[in-house]
């Protein structure tokens, strides 16, 4: 004899299966990485020989990405990502140098106490973060480690009948 299933059931069943069909694209699902510059240039190399489907299959994307990379050469005859993408900075680089200008004058300044006296100066609410990054960028405090061993050993750090020897002082 038969099983008999009712509407209830056979539902219940076919979700289940379509979950399961489709269970192996979700798990795949979610922000690839970006194509390398030398991978596009490869892609544009193969322009006329291949097809733009055949193309996709070797670098293993979209075709709509290659698609995409082929307009974009066409406008720009660059395969490099245009100029603007991502979020607009906050401040201006006129801002940027009174907020460098801020903290050198008080250098105990705490980047809170920056932000507040910018937000009084220019109106615009920065986050402590902004502050740090900004100062970051313009390193106005010490120079970098690849420069400051460019710069030799600091001459506090010697002792002083090396630096009496020495041309340093």
């Amino acid at each position: 004899m038969a099983e008999s299933y009712d509407n209830g059931d056979i539902n219940i069943l076919y979700n289940y299966c379509e979950a399961l069909r489709f269970k192996h694209l979700i798990e795949r699902m979610g922000p690839r990485p970006r194509m390398t510059l030398e991978r596009r240039y490869e892609a544009l190399s193969w322009r006329g020989k291949l097809s733009e489907a055949a193309i996709a299959r070797k670098l293993g994307v979209a075709r709509r990405t290659i698609q995409c990379l082929f307009k974009k050469y066409e406008e720009t005859r660059s395969a490099a990502d245009k100029k603007g993408r991502g979020r607009k900075r906050l401040t201006t680089q006129q801002e940027d140098r009174m907020l460098i200008r801020k903290s050198l004058y008080n250098r105990r300044a705490t980047s809170r106490q920056l932000a507040e006296e910018m937000q009084k100066m220019t109106g615009k609410q920065l986050s402590t973060t902004t502050v740090k990054t900004r100062l970051l960028e313009a390193a106005p405090y010490s120079p970098k480690p690849e420069e400051a061993a460019a710069l030799g050993p600091c001459p506090q750090d010697m002792d002083r009948a090396a630096v009496a020897d020495s041309d340093v002082h």
